[in-house]
Protein backbone atom coordinates (compact mmCIF):
# COMPACT_ATOMS: atom_id res chain seq x y z
CA UNK A 1 0.00 0.00 0.00
CA UNK A 2 1.37 3.38 -1.01
CA UNK A 3 1.09 6.18 1.52
CA UNK A 4 -2.04 8.17 0.79
CA UNK A 5 -2.11 11.62 2.31
CA UNK A 6 -5.22 13.76 2.34
CA UNK A 7 -6.11 17.20 3.65
CA UNK A 8 -9.25 17.97 5.60
CA UNK A 9 -10.04 21.68 5.68
CA UNK A 10 -13.21 22.38 7.67
CA UNK A 11 -15.68 25.16 6.94
CA UNK A 12 -14.77 25.71 3.29
CA UNK A 13 -17.31 27.10 0.92
CA UNK A 14 -17.88 25.18 -2.31
CA UNK A 15 -16.09 28.00 -4.15
CA UNK A 16 -13.03 27.89 -1.90
CA UNK A 17 -12.89 24.08 -2.08
CA UNK A 18 -12.82 24.40 -5.85
CA UNK A 19 -10.05 27.00 -5.66
CA UNK A 20 -7.92 24.74 -3.47
CA UNK A 21 -8.48 21.85 -5.88
CA UNK A 22 -7.43 24.08 -8.81
CA UNK A 23 -4.30 25.12 -6.93
CA UNK A 24 -3.44 21.50 -6.12
CA UNK A 25 -3.99 20.66 -9.78
CA UNK A 26 -1.52 23.38 -10.78
CA UNK A 27 1.06 21.57 -8.61
CA UNK A 28 0.39 18.28 -10.38
CA UNK A 29 -2.06 16.72 -7.93
CA UNK A 30 -5.37 15.21 -8.92
CA UNK A 31 -8.11 15.84 -6.39
CA UNK A 32 -11.84 16.09 -6.00
CA UNK A 33 -14.26 18.31 -4.17
CA UNK A 34 -16.62 16.01 -2.28
CA UNK A 35 -20.07 17.53 -1.70
CA UNK A 36 -21.06 17.13 1.97
CA UNK A 37 -24.61 16.16 1.06
CA UNK A 38 -23.27 13.12 -0.86
CA UNK A 39 -20.10 12.15 1.00
CA UNK A 40 -19.30 11.54 4.65
CA UNK A 41 -15.56 11.92 5.01
CA UNK A 42 -14.08 10.74 8.27
CA UNK A 43 -10.49 10.94 9.39
CA UNK A 44 -10.39 7.87 11.62
CA UNK A 45 -7.55 6.74 13.85
CA UNK A 46 -6.50 3.09 14.10
CA UNK A 47 -8.59 2.45 17.20
CA UNK A 48 -11.75 3.77 15.55
CA UNK A 49 -11.13 1.73 12.40
CA UNK A 50 -10.54 -1.41 14.47
CA UNK A 51 -13.76 -0.78 16.43
CA UNK A 52 -15.79 -0.22 13.25
CA UNK A 53 -14.28 -3.36 11.71
CA UNK A 54 -15.26 -5.40 14.78
CA UNK A 55 -18.80 -3.99 14.68
CA UNK A 56 -19.11 -4.71 10.95
CA UNK A 57 -17.91 -8.29 11.46
CA UNK A 58 -20.37 -8.79 14.34
CA UNK A 59 -23.21 -7.35 12.30
CA UNK A 60 -22.32 -9.53 9.34
CA UNK A 61 -22.28 -12.61 11.54
CA UNK A 62 -25.56 -11.90 13.31
CA UNK A 63 -27.61 -10.08 10.68
CA UNK A 64 -26.36 -11.26 7.30
CA UNK A 65 -29.35 -13.58 6.82
CA UNK A 66 -31.57 -10.49 6.90
CA UNK A 67 -29.42 -8.48 4.47
CA UNK A 68 -29.51 -8.44 0.68
CA UNK A 69 -26.58 -9.83 -1.28
CA UNK A 70 -25.62 -6.24 -2.12
CA UNK A 71 -25.58 -5.24 1.55
CA UNK A 72 -23.50 -8.29 2.51
CA UNK A 73 -21.06 -7.57 -0.32
CA UNK A 74 -20.80 -3.93 0.77
CA UNK A 75 -20.04 -4.85 4.38
CA UNK A 76 -17.53 -7.50 3.30
CA UNK A 77 -15.83 -4.93 1.07
CA UNK A 78 -15.60 -2.42 3.93
CA UNK A 79 -14.15 -5.09 6.23
CA UNK A 80 -11.59 -6.01 3.59
CA UNK A 81 -10.58 -2.35 3.12
CA UNK A 82 -10.22 -1.86 6.88
CA UNK A 83 -8.21 -5.11 7.24
CA UNK A 84 -5.89 -4.04 4.42
CA UNK A 85 -5.36 -0.58 5.88
CA UNK A 86 -4.78 -1.83 9.42
CA UNK A 87 -2.30 -4.43 8.18
CA UNK A 88 -0.44 -1.95 5.96
CA UNK A 89 -0.12 0.63 8.72
CA UNK A 90 0.67 -1.77 11.57
CA UNK A 91 4.41 -1.08 11.51
CA UNK A 92 3.99 2.69 11.72
CA UNK A 93 4.34 3.60 15.40
CA UNK A 94 2.81 7.05 14.82
CA UNK A 95 -0.53 5.40 13.98
CA UNK A 96 -0.57 2.71 16.66
CA UNK A 97 -3.16 3.22 19.40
Amino acid sequence: MVDYWAIDVPNLSERDAGRLTEYASSLGYDGDVLPPNLWLTWALDRGSVAMLRAAAKAGLKSESGKWSKTEVAGVESMISEMDEWLEATDSNPKLTT
